[in-house]
């Protein structure tokens, strides 16, 4: 068995967030859990106003195998996928679903670089559609983004081939802007118009640092045929212009891409003839799955003892990669009892025993994560940074059961939890452990299961419809905006925790218009101290996963994130 350690969790300093920050002033520098290289790495943007602030350095990229001068075309790799999508719509937010097939199928202007090097929590922009980064003014107000001729769409009806054109860029930029769940994201964008046949121009309405990382993270401007939105074909259809084609799609079983013949890059970016994402959504199977060679990728996921056990049982048959888990978390419904006190907020804190968590859970590889977890400052070796976060990090029952009787809880009270099964075992097993921490100090939790289609429209996005705990996935986002902005701001397609806070709220608005890196830190700091302060979110301990990847597959390199831009990279070693 190869054990690629890069991936490893590291220790990282405020230094290197601001070192990242300043190389990636041109506005691609990333956010959470993100190594931008080290510390002479250079920025590969244009010009444009200073951005989002980068996150921590990684330590130096893992050892790459020299891949062929030109890898060979063909083969088919077979990746599990834990569910079917809810939807196919670019527009709605499902992670790990919908977005990951989408990278196969459309294009982005800009996307986020992935492949043999490039660290797994990095994060550049770097032009995909777009011919080159786009050209910005001097007051950070217009883009100027250039795409090729001769880009044509899929050859799948009604669309048929056709030449993609500027206006269906503008189109669709526009149409982020202004509908679904993403347009919070771009509302600054006032306008979107194509000024040539190959030239679109962007205009803001105020300078906005997170536009270039949000753009191109997974949540971002994907190009899509604007036929789709007729008779809403966006939620059952999928066409693009991107290098795989979805030839099919069966429902509890697979989805299988071809490649796509008329693919504008040519060779370059689709080396596989054919990807199956095989839906398995139980996690000891997927494993068994991977063992028994019926899966060639299986990413993450699987409790650690077990994947200790499947590493063992693979061997040399495979890559073992070890890589760090998602920030974790679970939000409380402060806009109602008992979570409207802040009492009772901080009594779950110090409730939640972290240490038998990374125990229990990820075989003591646990981390506790915050706010924003590209960000040491929450993290417990740095609590000190902020000492508002710190003193409710630690574990202690006594404290916990004075504050809730102060709240007038002292008979113990009575909540419920909700999750979803899709997310897996791991964080079933996290949310039970979590209630007997909580039945310690006198809080009674009923969970609450929901199926992931009703989940995710109306439990995890608003409505949000709980009364009292939301047992949380882990997240990942290209920029530090989301991390603020989803889960604090009024407007946020995350706020669990239903937090108003006039506060929090100018902060955010804030340092979406800081443009100097040093400065939007600041910001995003004072928003981190006034969140721990009022203790909105109880933060969780993540723990490293593992991904097994087959070993006729070259050049898979796992990212962050949820798209699925790793493909484009990959090739089957048994044709070279």
């Amino acid at each position: 068995m190869r054990e690629d350690n890069y991936w490893r969790r590291h220790s990282l300093s405020r230094r290197s967030v601001l070192r990242g920050a300043v190389a990636g002033s041109a506005g691609i520098a990333g956010a959470v859990l993100i190594g931008c290289g080290s510390d002479d790495e250079e920025s590969t943007t244009s010009a444009a106003p200073a951005a989002a602030p980068a996150a921590p350095a990684a330590t130096a990229a893992p050892a790459v195998a020299a891949a062929p001068a030109k890898p060979p075309q063909g083969g088919t790799l077979r990746a599990r996928i834990h569910g079917d999508p809810p939807n196919w719509s670019v527009m709605k937010p499902s992670s790990a679903t919908t977005h990951a097939v989408s990278e196969l199928i459309y294009d982005k202007l800009l996307k986020v670089k992935t492949g043999p090097g490039v660290g797994r929590t990095e994060v550049t922009a770097v032009p995909s559609l777009a011919e080159d980064m786009p050209e910005v003014s001097p007051d950070g107000l217009e883009y100027i983004f250039k795409i090729p001729s001769g880009v044509k769409f899929q050859n799948v009806a009604p669309v048929s081939g056709r030449d993609l054109t500027s206006e269906d860029v503008a189109t669709c930029i526009m149409h982020f802007a202004t509908t679904g769940n993403f347009k919070r994201d771009f509302a600054r964008v006032q306008s979107a118009e194509a000024v040539d046949g190959n030239t679109i121009k962007v205009t803001l309405s105020a300078p906005y640092a997170p536009l270039i990382n949000l753009s191109a993270g997974h949540y971002g401007w994907r190009i899509f045929p604007p036929e789709i939105l007729e008779n809403d074909l966006h939620k059952s259809e999928a066409i693009g212009s991107g290098p795989w084609i979805r030839e099919s799609y069966e429902q509890g079983n697979k989805a299988v891409y071809v490649r796509n013949p008329d693919y504008w890059a040519g060779d370059e970016g689709a080396y596989l003839e054919k990807i199956e994402h095989v839906i398995i959504p139980d996690d000891s199977a997927a494993g068994a799955a991977f063992g028994a060679g019926e899966v060639d990728l299986l990413i993450g996921r699987l409790p650690c003892v077990q994947a200790q056990e499947l590493a063992k049982q693979v061997g040399d048959s495979a890559t073992v990669q070890i890589a760090p888990g998602n920030s974790a978390w679970f939000g409380l419904n402060t806009s109602g009892k008992p979570f409207d006190d802040i009492r009772v907020r901080q009594a779950v804190a110090l409730g939640y025993d972290r240490q038998a968590d990374s125990d229990a859970i990820f075989c003591g590889t646990g981390t506790v994560t915050g706010l924003i977890p590209m960000d040491e400052a929450l993290f417990p070796e740095d609590a000190a940074a902020f000492p508002e976060a710190a003193s409710w990090l630690r574990y202690d029952v006594a404290e916990a059961k004075k504050l809730l009787a102060a709240a007038g809880y002292a008979d113990g009270v009575k909540t419920t939890a909700v999750f979803t099964p899709r997310y897996g075992q791991v964080y079933q097993f996290g949310l039970e452990r979590a209630i007997g921490d909580l039945k310690k100090i006198g809080m009674e939790v009923e969970p609450i299961a929901y199926e992931y289609g009703e989940w995710i429209q109306g439990i995890y996005r608003s409505p949000y419809a709980f009364d009292g705990i939301l047992w949380g996935p882990g997240r990942n986002y290209p920029d530090a905006d989301p991390y603020v902005g989803y889960w604090l701001h009024p407007d946020g397609i995350a706020n669990h925790s239903r937090v108003n806070d006039p506060i929090i709220t100018d902060l955010i608005e804030k340092q979406r218009t800081q443009t100097d890196p040093a400065e939007r830190w600041e910001t995003l700091h004072e928003v981190q101290r006034v969140e721990a302060k009022n203790m909105y979110y109880v933060w969780r301990t993540a723990g490293d996963s593992t991904n097994f990847i087959a070993d006729w597959v070259g050049d898979y390199n796992h990212h962050a994130g949820y798209d699925s831009g790793e493909y484009a990279h990959v090739y089957d070693k048994r044709l070279a």
